[in-house]
């Protein structure tokens, strides 16, 4: 018999910026690297033998919270990463909403029938985990295990540990950053109890932004506050850019014939709430990508939404080869601390490498 907890990674920049990430590779987030002090608590009595996790950063960092208490290494495989999405990569949620509707219903409620270019297959997720949960079982018979992976994939495990089929997954809740079931493997007999499921009880209110969302519960297929991005029109968004910011038209049509994605409206329910603008000619050399106006209009302040913004603006400028971000430093400066930028000679920086 071996006892084996499995550990949802702590809350990552997919989760805050409501992008998709699978198989992306993605920090977590100030948030959660508060939520790993609570988990390394509720692991402090249990004697564990062995930790492994997903090689993706925001899982293994996770896993090293459990680890250190015991002073053992963290053993990582790409067998507990997350579903690759294929095309779905790292694009926002409200992509998916938009354009993928009946996909993304799939995803979450049958996702057998889930498919886009290039995405894994559901079976193959389910037996690249099971798989790996008997063997690892096996290996350490007697002892105690945790693993560390990711929501997807762990309700694919779970699918197949209680024998529950595709069309009825939602049975199985999505569950929340550092959430962790606690497994009884019987080896001989090839056997699994779940003893207790998404189990997040070590973590307050204050530190669990997922108890706040309504996309993951009952009968609701997707969150409605996931916005998506689309390039400033220069035939058609000159009198709304102007009067988001005054004086700046013609240096945004030119960044966007550079690049469309440098300036963008992020849409909310299908509307122009607000507007990023990226300079991606500044300080390129030296690997920071600037982020020149960032802007929610009036009537979308206050939902929590705006964050996605940001997200825009770590993801293309990852692409682009950058290692951090910068905004010159003014009244929002708190925002921008909130979310791990630090105050650097007049400017705030914030750390994007993977």
């Amino acid at each position: 018999m071996t006892r084996v907890f499995i550990i949802r990674h702590a809350e990552a920049e997919g989760n805050l910026y409501r992008r998709m990430h699978g198989q992306y590779d993605s920090d977590l987030t100030e948030l959660g690297k508060k939520q790993l002090i609570p988990l390394s608590a509720r692991f402090r009595d249990i004697k564990l033998d062995a930790v492994y996790s997903s090689d993706l950063k925001r899982a293994y960092l996770t896993a090293g919270a459990v680890a250190e208490i015991r002073k053992i290494p963290v053993i990582t495989t790409e067998r507990l990463r997350e579903v690759n999405l294929g095309e779905w990569e790292d694009r926002p949620w409200g992509d998916a909403s938009a354009f993928y509707h009946e996909q993304l219903s799939f995803f979450n409620n049958d996702p057998a029938k889930w498919h886009v270019e290039g995405s894994e297959d559901f079976y193959h997720t389910r037996n690249r985990m099971t798989d790996l949960l008997r063997e690892l079982s096996w290996k350490h018979e007697g002892g105690i295990i945790a693993l560390v992976s990711h929501g997807m994939a762990i309700r694919c495990l779970m699918s197949a540990i209680l024998d529950i089929p595709s069309e009825d997954i939602s049975r199985i809740q999505h569950c929340d950053n550092t959430a962790v079931a606690e497994l009884t493997v019987d080896n001989s007999a090839g056997r699994a109890e779940v003893l207790y499921l998404g189990d997040s009880s070590h973590l307050t209110d204050e530190v669990s932004r997922f108890r706040k969302q309504i996309w993951w519960r009952e009968n609701v297929d997707y969150d409605a506050s996931s916005m998506r991005f689309t390039p400033l029109s220069p035939e058609e968004d000159r009198e709304l850019y102007e009067l988001v910011r005054p004086g700046g038209w013609e240096t945004a049509c030119r960044r966007v014939k550079d690049n469309e994605n440098s300036v963008v409206w992020a849409l909310y329910k299908g509307e122009k709430a607000g507007l990023i603008e990226l300079d991606f000619r500044r300080d390129r050399e030296k690997g920071v990508g600037w982020i020149d106006w960032y802007y929610m209009r009036e009537a979308w302040r206050g939902l929590a939404v705006s964050v996605q913004l940001l997200g825009h603006a770590v993801s293309w400028y990852r692409r682009d080869g950058r290692d951090a971000l910068a905004i010159i430093s003014g009244q929002n400066a708190g925002y921008y601390e909130h979310y791990g930028f630090q105050p650097a000679g007049g400017k705030l920086i914030k750390d994007i490498k993977i």
